[in-house]
């Protein structure tokens, strides 16, 4: 079982690896990796090249332009220490993702459109920078839901982190490899052009699995409504409504009618 999983069911307390700083003068250029991607999404790394239609386990380099169509999105794993899922209707580039001694830098523009950002301590100093058209921000840490239109500008919010976990584990557990024979290939993987992702690959922040489910108003919700003393008021409420209904005569008080509401100050 992947690490990330390992540390998902132990609730995050898996010692996260980190990576070494490099020495003085010495710089690592990264990549993104593809992790999920549904409907239309594209990438080019020149203007005048075409379009191609991004798929799971594609690898981007720095320069990147990705863009989504209606209904889609795409999952990117960026560099060793951050996950980022690019909503529908985006345009963004990736110009730069590089370790610089005990620095991890990664620049992000976004045309417009919209990406939730979750970046992972990973032992360097973080530098993940969205710049907007005009706004320059800064991501640190937990999951932030950056965007940009021309009617409201720039805005980053902090949001739940659950899709973007159930992206990563469902990509992890989709490129596990079974191996039953002495023959079979050493790698766990079935793709070993992505073993760098695995390399480079860090579990989420220490105590970050449960926090989002805990923050999750639609999880909270729906904790609500399976809650049996919710089901017995549910219940006891539509006993009494549908006591009332009994022995009204037809067409009984017109307030009654939801579609013709009773004055304001209405009496009966």
């Amino acid at each position: 079982m992947p690490l990330l999983l390992l540390a998902l069911a132990a609730g995050g307390q898996e010692k996260k690896p980190a990576i070494a700083p490099l020495p003085a003068g010495q710089t690592k250029i990264f990549e993104a990796v593809v992790i999920g991607v549904q409907g239309t999404a594209q990438a080019r790394t020149k203007p005048d090249q075409p379009w191609k239609q991004l798929a799971i386990n594609d690898k981007l380099a720095p320069g990147v332009v990705v863009r989504t169509g209606r209904e889609s999105h795409v999952a990117l794993r960026v560099g060793p220490n951050a996950t980022m899922l690019i909503e529908h209707q985006t345009r963004i580039a990736i110009p730069e993702v590089v370790q610089d001694g005990d620095k991890l830098k990664t620049r992000v523009t976004m045309a417009f459109g919209q990406a939730d950002v979750r970046v992972d301590r990973i032992g360097l100093t973080n530098d993940f920078e969205v710049a907007t058209p005009t706004a320059t921000l800064a991501v640190r840490g937990t999951v932030w839901r950056v965007s940009w239109d021309a009617i409201q500008g720039a805005k980053m919010v902090g949001v739940p982190g659950n899709k973007l976990r159930a992206i990563e584990i469902s990509y992890v557990e989709g490129t596990k490899a079974y191996l039953s024979h002495a023959d079979a290939s050493n790698s766990m993987y079935k793709m070993p052009a992505i073993a760098s992702y695995y390399q480079t690959y860090v579990l989420p922040l220490e105590g970050a699995v449960g926090e989002d489910e805990l923050t999750d108003p639609e999880q909270q919700a729906a904790d609500a409504l399976t809650d049996p003393k919710t089901q017995t008021q549910i219940e006891a409420a539509r006993k009494q409504e549908a006591g009332g209904q009994r022995g009204k005569p037809p067409g009984g008080n017109p307030n009654d009618n939801p579609n013709n509401p009773p004055a304001a100050g209405g009496g009966n």
